[in-house]
């Protein structure tokens, strides 16, 4: 399906298109042409094993110089994610959203709606935290890199409501990595891929 949508004119209904992306490092591939299409409001979860080249498939994925106009308004959470101490999540999303040119009353909007949505108190979960960052800016392709790193099963139940609400909401797409089979499932996903390690 990829080769088509590569040759042919965009189609709109597709959110990325990936077309055997490839990275190398010396002699061992990290990323051996990978092909897929992720339409739409679809959520695509990726499995393999650490080390199998998910976490460089959504850096890869991020890297404008790697995107095309399909992923040209992409949110991301990577695996690691640093936040600064100092600030609360409030200020980290208000912040963000700012940077990327909201105007002052969207923001105090998109902020208290996000908070909302990802169910996010002044204690924050950082994971949570960085999801939320991933949707502020309300996209239209959302890379999430492991995200049940670190979260318990409510926590993970709680992402999958927020991210389902938000598929509702914006018709994204929704592409998810995972060592683990059960987290993607609790994640409500339909498709996914295996990645093997070498």
């Amino acid at each position: 399906m990829a080769d088509k949508l590569v040759s042919g004119p965009m189609q709109p209904e597709y959110a990325l298109v990936v077309h055997k992306l490839t990275k190398s490092f010396g002699p061992y591939r990290g990323v051996n042409h990978v092909s897929f299409t992720l339409k739409r409001g679809q959520c695509l979860g990726i499995i393999g094993v650490t080390g199998s080249g998910k976490t460089k498939l959504m850096q890869l994925l991020t890297d404008s110089s790697e995107c095309s106009a399909y992923a040209s308004n992409i949110g991301y959470c990577p695996e690691s994610f640093c936040l600064p101490g100092y600030l609360t999540g409030h200020e980290i999303i208000e912040l963000l959203c700012v940077l990327r040119g909201f105007r002052l009353d969207d923001t105090a909007a998109m902020t208290k709606n996000l908070l909302h949505v990802m169910e996010l108190s002044k204690v924050a979960n950082v994971r949570k935290l960085c999801i939320a960052v991933a949707l502020a800016e309300l996209p239209s392709v959302i890379l999430l890199d492991e995200p049940s790193t670190g979260v318990d099963v409510a926590a993970r139940a709680q992402i999958r409501r927020s991210l389902s609400i938000i598929r509702q909401m914006t018709d994204c797409a929704i592409l998810l990595t995972s060592n683990r089979l059960e987290h993607l499932t609790v994640l409500f996903l339909t498709y996914w891929s295996a990645l093997q390690g070498t």
